[in-house]
């Protein structure tokens, strides 16, 4: 479920592939020709990636050449395990519509040791902000020979899905594309080499005329204008507003100070921002999360400001508590002040209903031990125990630099989010000043703290990383005492389980908060239990589930095999957050231990029936398929859907139609992950359902529906982003806004080296909505 990549500035993002195409108007053309022979000159510029480097040489050679005397050569090796990207840049942006083409000639040394090398066109879709490369022409593979590379420069702009990154719903059609460099990238570990020639660059074909094309593309993009000034106008309307009623308040108390202060400096920093977004008529997505999440802090903060006022000076006041809501794009970080002061939580819930709620303990000058405890809810004599109000301590770490927005790596940039559910607060000890994460491990002879933040984490680390002996990693079973620094909070989150038979109405209860001082505070939770029971949802709740049934029963620190303790404990938790029937990857080699896996899903309250199954592809000759196909019949099992080839386009697509027909002949069905405008057109007669990626479209819907087959949604985002908000909307009402049949991101758990440090894969961050224990899972917000 890997993606091609993505340069916005300096952030590595995923680019999908073949996505519908601009209808561009007629428009004169040119005819277009630029050749780079690299017989004089080095036009190759170092674009971005791995700083650590060495070039053993850049320049022109005449060591080999494919045509004339001379060629390019590159020999480098890696300093970090990383990427890197070299351009070669177009004397100036060429329109990418028409007929535009690209040759040339690449020949990889012996010395090359890094496992990938790739050339790739690299576009600008203007006026809007996405720009950088697609997927590439070729992956050099063979050595010591002179290979020639083609590509379609026209077809391969069409690859962008500008609702990704671009905010106001951009179709293709809404913007121009232009090719600006051919890129090459190469991935590789530390110490890894490369050595590469290029040679006879060329890009020819008949293109739009730039002055008409220039028209065209501004009347293309005024719709998606005309929402960014509407969106523009309401941010400045807010902020003029927030600016003028926080001059007319009179702070009196050092919280309600420095929070004026704080609101202040935030206006100050949003005007110029949104004033450069408003004179480009152009803004990414994150743009607006981040702006909107700030406005909205600005505006909850001065509707606070009154009712902190009447506290008074809190330097007296160890424990000041605010009610915050749980699901919420605006990230609750240490040293900022949150939520409303309150004492009042309520939560309104369906019978057998899971519903959280939050709060936040803020502290001047510092408390420790605090003791937080929920009691029992009552309505007269009925009682909704305490056991039924789980709290955890929300803890704020150090992840990669696409945090909260995206998964994509970048180890230059450290940033603090909010994500663990703990019980034992000290489980992770942070940083600051270092900005590294340490992860306490219980072994027999005692505790030990080792970093989780290392940007090279060796392979022998990483392989430790995965042993229940070597690395220990254990919550606490209840929720522990925690220790709030000075100016410091802590977030907790509530989450109430409503039970089956709960009878109807308003219960009240208490959440007692004591510090080891004796300071105390406490909370009201008032829980309004509906009268009725959740119907099943309508769609198809899943998601990639890589875990399996370790024979040993020992499992791992990782997203693969896990002890029955572990596999168990990991299907309850995904039951209790709505997925019903994930994907399953337990293998059919060992048929008992697939039926013990089986079991064990049922018993967590999952559905096997359907069954989508990823223990093996339908690529070799149908005997597999047909035994497993008469083993689900023996257990019950009546439809079974299998895996195709991952994302596969074009020819590698449709090769596989013959082996799909065979297995419709069987009894079985076919899903795999794929794109808008490539699995229907090419497979949608027999495709029996799409996990489609990126951005829902109702009119993709219309299409699998119009064949009767389903269609899924995931990558939107892929597991790991940390925002709650972002994952529920995107997977819940947007896919019922355009018709989808289910969600099936991915994953649940996917390591890329050790599963928890995000920093230790060149390209991606892990993909965890949960972290692996040796006894159990470490749940997060998102």
């Amino acid at each position: 479920m890997l993606r091609k990549i993505l340069i916005i500035g300096a952030c590595m993002l995923i680019f999908p592939c073949a996505m519908h195409p601009a209808n561009a108007a007629d428009m004169p053309t040119v005819e277009y020709s630029h050749t780079v022979d690299f017989e004089a000159n080095d036009p190759v510029k170092f674009w971005v990636g791995d700083k650590m480097h060495t070039i053993n040489f850049k320049g022109v050679t005449d060591e080999k050449s494919a045509e004339g005397r001379k060629c390019f050569k590159l020999d480098v090796t890696f300093g970090s395990s990383s990427y890197l990207y070299w351009c070669v840049p177009m004397p100036k942006p060429v329109p990418a519509e028409g007929r535009l083409k690209f040759t040339g000639k690449v020949f990889l040394g012996q010395g090359t040791t890094a496992r990938t090398v790739q050339i790739a066109p690299t576009y600008s879709y203007l006026p809007g902000t996405v720009a950088g490369t697609c997927p590439s022409m070729c992956r050099v593979k063979d050595k010591d020979k002179w290979l020639s590379i083609q590509g379609d420069l026209v077809d391969i702009a069409m690859s962008a899905d500008l609702r990704k990154y671009d905010w106001g719903n951009p179709e293709l059609s809404n913007a121009g594309r232009y090719l600006t460099d051919m890129v090459i990238r190469l991935y590789g570990n530390k110490g890894d080499r490369v050595v590469l020639y290029l040679d006879d660059f060329k890009v020819e074909g008949q293109v739009p005329a730039s002055a008409e094309y220039g028209k065209e593309i501004i009347a293309r993009w005024a719709p998606i204008k005309a929402r960014i000034d509407k969106r523009i106008s309401e941010w400045e309307n807010s902020l003029a507003r927030s600016a003028q009623s926080i001059k007319g308040i009179s702070a009196k108390g050092d919280v309600a100070e420095k929070l004026k202060k704080e609101i202040q400096e935030s206006i100050f920093a949003l005007e110029p921002r949104i004033k450069s977004i408003k004179a480009r008529g152009a803004m990414t997505v994150k743009d607006a999360q981040q702006i909107g999440n700030s406005i909205k802090w600005i505006e909850e903060g001065i509707s606070n400001l009154p009712a902190l006022i009447s506290l008074g000076n809190a330097r007296d006041r160890k424990l000041t508590v605010t009610v915050v809501p749980p699901i919420s794009s605006v990230p609750i970080l240490p040293a900022e002040f949150y939520g409303v002061p309150g004492s009042r939580i309520t939560v309104t819930a369906a019978q057998g209903e899971y519903e959280p709620a939050s709060f936040v303990i803020h502290s001047v000058p510092g408390v420790d031990a605090v003791t937080v405890k929920a009691g029992d809810l009552n309505q007269g004599n009925k009682v909704i125990p305490a056991a039924n109000i789980d709290i955890k301590v929300v803890k704020c770490w150090y992840q990669a630099g696409s945090a909260w927005y995206g998964i994509t790596q970048n180890k230059l940039k450290k940033v603090m989010v909010p994500e663990l559910l703990l019980n034992d607060d000290s489980l992770v000890k942070v940083d600051t000043e270092k900005e590294e994460n340490y992860l306490k491990l219980s072994f027999p002879d005692g505790e030990k703290y080792v970093c989780v933040s290392n940007l090279e984490e060796s392979a022998e680390s990483i392989a430790k990383s995965q042993s229940v002996k070597d690395f220990p990693v254990k919550d606490s079973p209840v929720l522990l005492p925690v220790d709030i620094p000075a100016n410091g909070i802590k977030q907790f989150w509530v989450t109430v389980k409503v039970p089956e038979n709960a009878s109807p109405g308003i219960y009240t209860g208490k959440i007692q908060i004591v510090s080891g001082g004796g300071d105390n505070a406490s909370l009201t939770l008032n829980l309004k239990v509906l009268p009725f029971k959740l119907p099943k949802p309508y769609y198809d709740s899943s998601i990639y589930y890589c875990s399996v049934l370790d024979p040993r029963d020992i499992g791992s620190i990782s997203s693969g095999s896990k002890s029955r303790t572990q596999l168990a404990a990991e299907l309850k938790n995904m039951v209790e957050h709505g997925i019903t029937n994930p994907i399953t990857y337990q293998g059919f080699d060992n048929k008992e231990l697939l039926k013990e896996h089986l079991a064990a899903r049922a018993a967590a309250g999952m559905d096997n029936d359907p069954l989508y199954y990823l223990g093996f592809g339908p690529f070799g000759n149908v005997d597999r398929p047909r035994e497993f196909m008469d083993f689900a019949r023996e257990n019950g099992i009546r439809e079974v859907y299998f895996y195709g080839k991952d994302e596969a386009k074009g020819d590698a697509l449709i090769q596989q139609r013959e082996k799909w027909t065979e297995i419709h002949k069987l009894g079985g069905k076919v899903f795999v992950a794929g794109y808008k405008d490539e699995n229907f057109k090419k497979m949608g007669d027999i495709q029996d359902l799409c996990v489609c990626a990126f951005y829902p479209y109702k009119e993709e819907a219309e299409k699998w529906h119009s064949a009767g087959r389903k269609v899924w949604c995931y990558g939107n985002p892929q597991g790991g982003v940390e925002d709650p908000e972002v994952n529920r909307r995107n997977y819940g009402l947007l896919l019922w806004q355009n018709n989808y049949d289910g969600a099936c991101t991915f994953a649940y758990q996917y390591r890329f080296g050790n599963i928890w440090n995000d920093f230790d894969h060149p390209i991606y961050r892990d993909h965890n909505f949960t972290y692996p224990t040796v006894d159990g899972v470490i749940d997060t917000i998102a």
